[in-house]
């Protein structure tokens, strides 16, 4: 069962700001978890795989998801000539979650409490700059009720450029940079000095040519 509500009000031109809050309630709620393979002849694999981790999916008897939205977009009025068609953009989410797991109810993996982008496009003549920020807050990402076991991931931002140059009605140059500072979040069990994971993929930069036939 989803509730939605929501108030929007568009400016004058091209823009619009809203505010809405959700609540969603569900039943049989599909999880991962995660436990470890014992040892001995009992552990259910006659002996063999101590210590591996064993991942299967359970359904929750229930779990509900709230939270609220703020959501802005416009086309910058009163710009100089030269930069009309400059807009910024910016969104919010924040989010609660909560499961009855076996052992009782905690917090849902896979979600995170707050998500946020923040952007900006400069256009003047047939040059198209932007620059987009994008956060996640860290959050549970695999369920165990054994607490000492849960695992947790880091809070990720990356930034984004793009440049883009309109040399014909039908053609356009780009340069695009992803993860300009190479960040990448980790992950963790108990608290963030017990790291799992940490992976630098490097900033990764695409050029080329687009158009439209």
């Amino acid at each position: 069962h989803n509730y939605d509500l929501s108030l929007q009000y568009y400016f004058k031109g091209v823009g619009v700001v809203s505010v809405g809050g959700f609540q969603k309630k569900l039943k049989d709620f599909l999880n991962a978890r995660r436990t470890v393979i014992g040892a001995g002849p009992g552990n259910g694999f006659g002996g063999q795989y101590e210590g591996y981790d064993l991942i299967t999916q359970e359904n929750l008897s229930s779990a509900e998801i709230r939270g609220l939205e703020f959501d802005y977009s416009q086309v910058l009025p009163l710009m100089p000539r030269a930069l009309q068609g400059s807009s910024v953009f910016g969104n919010l989410t924040w989010m609660e979650t909560a499961g009855q797991f076996p052992d009782g109810s905690s917090s849902l993996p896979g979600f995170r409490p707050i998500l946020a982008n923040l952007g900006v496009a400069v256009k003047y003549a047939r040059v198209l700059a932007r620059a987009s920020f994008k956060y996640q807050s860290g959050g549970l990402t695999s369920f165990n009720a054994d607490r000492t076991l849960r695992t947790y991931s880091t809070e990720d931002k990356t930034i984004d450029l793009n440049l883009q140059y309109q040399a014909t009605s039908r053609f356009a140059l780009f340069v695009d940079v992803i993860n300009l500072f190479d960040y990448a979040p980790k992950t963790y069990i108990i608290n963030s000095r017990f790291i799992l994971t940490d992976e630098f993929n490097g900033t990764r930069i695409n050029a080329g040519v687009s158009g439209r036939f």
